[in-house]
């Protein structure tokens, strides 16, 4: 069988796309923004489907928990490494035609990944990778990987501290989400969130960033996981616009 991963929110796809991506995820700024509501990192995954989870304890949360769905926070800047995306020789990404419709940061920051300000890096570089839309309007992207096993998804701080583990059952189908968190309240004088891909850039500059309208022909995004659902039906902040996933640069193409 395999995985599916849904990537929702603000997350960079950086990188050859021919070849492999370092999925990165902004954190919060320093000292925070208080025109953004703060975003969390987290993986989101059925309870059924989970096996084990070593020294990753599930945070209790209103929403997931009557969904039957588990969430997983990425609490500190961390790589995260999942099976079969083991970043030996070129690997291969096969990237659907609606990639040409991801906006891009080109000239827009300056990102160098080990200067970047990032909850989470993610390298991939095996699988069916395809952009869609939620609820018509935030891009987020599914990769889809063959993989005969049970998923392991290791979280790796960068402060030394212990790694944290997943593991599912085959045929697991999870999120990946940059988001802040949904149904709160709007932030006096709220922002885009897209303002927050600002931190990528090796000067944290902002001056730059430009948020673009959803481009047309992406398809909705198809998933059995029900924290989609939740996301596609829900209210105050899901995912608008401004909090898309993003792509690299055109020379990268």
């Amino acid at each position: 069988m395999g995985y599916i991963i849904n990537f929702v929110g603000l997350i960079n796809f950086f990188g050859d796309t021919s070849h492999a991506k370092l999925l990165l995820l902004p954190n919060n700024p320093c000292p925070r923004n208080p025109h953004i509501p703060d975003h969390f990192a987290n993986i989101f995954v059925s309870k059924s489907q989970v096996l084990s989870d070593t020294h990753w304890t599930p945070t209790p949360d209103t929403i997931t928990d009557p969904l039957k769905v588990s969430r997983y926070a990425i609490e500190k800047p961390s790589t995260i490494n999942i099976d079969g995306q083991e970043r030996k020789g070129k690997g291969k990404l096969n990237i659907a035609k609606e990639d040409k419709l991801v906006h891009r940061l080109a000239n827009m920051v300056n990102i160098v990944p080990s200067k970047a300000n990032t909850i989470a890096q993610i390298p991939i570089n095996r699988g069916k990778l395809k952009p869609f839309v939620l609820a018509e309007e935030a891009v987020v992207a599914q990769l889809t990987v063959k993989f005969d096993n049970a998923l392991t998804i290791t979280a790796t701080p960068d402060d030394g501290s212990a790694k944290k583990s997943l593991i599912l059952k085959d045929g697991a189908e999870i999120v990946i989400s940059n988001t802040s968190k949904i149904d709160d309240p709007h932030v006096p004088g709220e922002v885009s969130h897209f303002c927050l891909y600002a931190q990528l850039d090796v000067k944290r500059d902002d001056s730059k960033l430009k948020e673009l309208a959803t481009s047309k022909g992406f398809e909705e995004l198809p998933s059995a996981n029900p924290y989609i659902e939740r996301l596609r039906h829900g209210t105050g902040h899901i995912p608008l616009p401004g909090c898309s996933i993003t792509n690299c640069c055109p020379c990268c193409d």
